[in-house]
């Protein structure tokens, strides 16, 4: 039995409560709740302390500690960031940890990464497309590679890591649960409100600044073109002025943050992303999911669902003619349009219960965790 699989049992079994996890994460409430419930809901996982400076999303479990004062008293993120590093190692200093888990390497699982050297705690780390961006070889990837397991969101990010020198066999893919998929969406007529729908976080690395001027471009030709913006950010404002620097102010419309989309999608025909960076969007996957083709960049993890000229169409640049042709030809052309929603929502429903359930992602964290117990 190796080292820390052994510290683990040992913990383990003074604890017969259950494992003992300290996640610290990122990512907005519905991306961490989609990684971190299924591990939550876990037999085994005793208790769960957060590090996360977006609020407890998980009260509704006992078994989630957060401190207290920070549900009742909202502070500066270097002041929480500060109160947080010291109680968690306070935690590790105890023994009172028996894994820890950073989701978010870029600063959550550095953090993470370190408290385990130091106090020779397991880590599991969870990376995103935008980590995979930043990650070359060197300390940082050696921090990621001193972890027992590194979760990716697909192959491509898996290759991706093994390239840095991460230790394949440390590699897990771990996706985000998504909602039943949405078949009615295939089986009734629903007037479609808005040609174009985005759905996300408005900051720079988006670069909605293309998908603006994708709209002027469509409006030359169709004049009453609508395009929803779902999602709130620190680019809105900039957005709003392009818009109507653009003139499509009546053509552009922003929803802000909003807790239930599936009206939207229902009503959208094309779901379009433009971002540099992702890993693997899952509005893009609930957008397929509710029968819509998508135009969205060729990176990372998004070609191992949206097959180019099947389900949409795949994009290599940031160029806006790119997106702007594809765009027209799906919004002028009515039967590929519904040739590839129909793909879109084939495949999701394909991969739903092996690979989007909330069942399929509560396998990988049993099995990540499985692989802590002592070998015979």
């Amino acid at each position: 039995m190796k080292g820390t699989d052994l510290l683990l049992y040992e913990r383990k079994r003074r604890r017969p409560g259950g494992l003992s996890i300290g996640i610290i994460g990122g990512l907005s409430e519905g991306k961490f709740r989609s990684k971190i419930k299924p591990l939550v809901c876990l037999e085994n996982v005793g208790k769960v302390y957060l590090f996360r400076y977006n609020g407890n999303c998980l009260k509704e479990y006992e078994k989630v500690k957060v401190l207290r004062y920070f549900e009742l008293v909202k502070v500066p993120r270097r002041l929480f960031d500060l109160i947080y590093i010291f109680y968690f190692t306070y935690l590790c200093m105890l023994g009172k940890l028996d894994m820890l888990v950073g989701i978010y390497f870029f600063p959550h699982g550095m953090f993470a990464g370190i408290l385990g050297l130091i106090f020779k705690v397991p880590v599991v780390q969870v990376t995103t497309g935008t980590d995979l961006k930043k990650l070359t070889k060197g300390a940082f990837s050696a921090l990621l590679n001193s972890g027992k397991h590194v979760g990716v969101r697909g192959e491509i990010s898996k290759a991706e890591l093994i390239k840095l020198g991460i230790n394949e066999q440390k590699i897990f893919i771990l996706n985000n649960f998504a909602k039943k998929n949405k078949t009615q969406a295939m089986t009734h007529s629903v007037e479609k409100k808005y040609d174009l729908i985005y759905v996300g976080y408005l900051r720079p690395l988006k670069r909605l600044d293309i998908l603006l001027n994708v709209v002027k471009r469509l409006k030359e030709n169709i004049p009453c073109i609508k395009c929803l913006i779902v999602g709130d950010g620190p680019s809105k404002s900039d957005l709003l002025e392009m818009r109507k620097k653009n003139g499509i102010e009546d053509n552009v419309i922003f929803t802000g943050h909003v807790n239930n989309v599936d009206s939207y999608l229902e009503t959208s025909k094309i779901f379009i992303m433009t971002s540099e960076s992702e890993g693997l969007p899952m509005a893009m996957i609930e957008a397929m999911s509710w029968g819509l083709p998508v135009v969205v960049p060729n990176i990372n993890d998004i070609p191992t669902i949206a097959k180019h000229g099947e389900s949409g169409f795949l994009i290599n640049s940031t160029m806006v003619d790119d997106y702007y042709n594809h765009c027209r030809t799906l919004l002028t052309d009515h039967g590929l349009r519904a040739r590839m929603g129909h793909s879109s929502a084939s495949a999701i429903q394909e991969l739903y219960k092996h690979s989007f359930s909330f069942e399929a992602v509560s396998k990988v964290w049993a099995g990540v965790l499985g692989e802590n117990e002592p070998r015979q």
